[in-house]
C-alpha cells in the first residue's frame, strides 16, 4: 500500500544525519515510538519511513540499502523551483492500513527505488515514474506527491561537497552489484539482512 499524503505538521528542527553510514533524515517535535513503512524491490535495498502511529506524521526516514544509483539528470529541477503548489511543513500520511497490519511494527511494500545524486542534491524516487502534482517543504528535504497524493519523491538538497562525498562513498553504484551467486553474494545478502535488523533494533530510539 503505497503512503498517501492527507495533510502537512509542524516541527521544531530537521536534522541530515550521515555518520551511520545511511541516510538519516529526522524531525524533532514529537518524542513517541513511530510505526515504519518500508519499502525497495527486494530484500537486498531497504528504505524506511517512520510515522507517528495516531496521527501518520512522518518522524524519521532511513535509506539503508539502494542498488540502483545513477547521475541526477543536468536539466533537474528542484522541488520548490517548479511551479507545482507547495506547502510547507512535514508530511502527515493516512494511517488506516496500520490496523491490519500482521507485525504491529512495520509495513513492507515492494516496489522501486532509486537514488539520484547532483553536485549537492539527492533524490529518492519511489516507485513507477510519474508526473509530480505538488511538494511539501521542510529545510533542506522537500516531498513530491503525485496527483492522487502518494508521496513519489524524497529530496535532500543544500548539501555540502563533504556530506555528498560521503553519500557517494557509502551509496557507490558499484557496491550491491550482483556477480552471481557465489561467496560474496551470499555476504552481502547476509549483510542485507543483518542491517535490516539492526534498523529495527534502533527504529525505537
Amino acid at each position: 500500500m503505497p503512503l498517501v499524503v492527507t495533510g502537512v505538521a509542524p516541527y521544531e528542527q530537521e536534522e541530515v544525519d550521515l555518520e551511520s553510514f545511511i541516510i538519516y533524515l529526522r524531525w524533532f517535535g514529537l518524542y513517541v515510538i513511530p510505526i515504519y513503512w518500508r519499502t525497495g524491490p527486494s530484500t537486498r535495498d531497504l528504505l524506511e519511513i517512520g510515522l507517528e502511529p495516531e496521527s501518520g506524521r512522518v518522524e524519521k526516514i532511513k535509506l539503508v540499502i539502494v542498488e540502483e544509483v545513477y547521475d541526477l539528470q543536468p536539466d533537474y529541477r528542484n522541488l520548490r523551483s517548479r511551479g507545482i503548489p507547495q506547502r510547507q511543513g512535514i508530511p502527515v500520511c493516512d494511517m488506516t492500513w496500520w490496523h491490519s497490519l500482521k507485525s504491529p511494527d512495520y509495513l513492507s511494500e515492494f516496489g522501486p527505488l532509486i537514488l539520484r545524486l547532483g553536485s549537492d542534491t539527492a533524490v529518492i524516487k519511489l516507485g513507477d515514474y510519474v508526473f509530480l502534482e505538488s511538494c511539501i517543504v521542510a529545510d533542506r528535504v522537500s516531498f513530491g506527491l503525485d496527483g492522487s497524493d502518494v508521496l513519489r519523491v524524497i529530496e535532500i538538497q543544500d548539501l555540502s561537497s563533504e556530506e555528498m562525498n560521503l553519500i557517494k562513498r557509502i551509496f557507490h553504484k558499484d557496491r550491491y552489484k550482483r556477480r552471481g551467486k557465489g561467496v560474496k553474494s551470499r555476504m552481502r545478502m547476509s549483510l542485507a539482512r543483518f542491517l535490516r535488523k539492526l534498523a529495527t533494533r534502533i527504529s525505537k530510539y
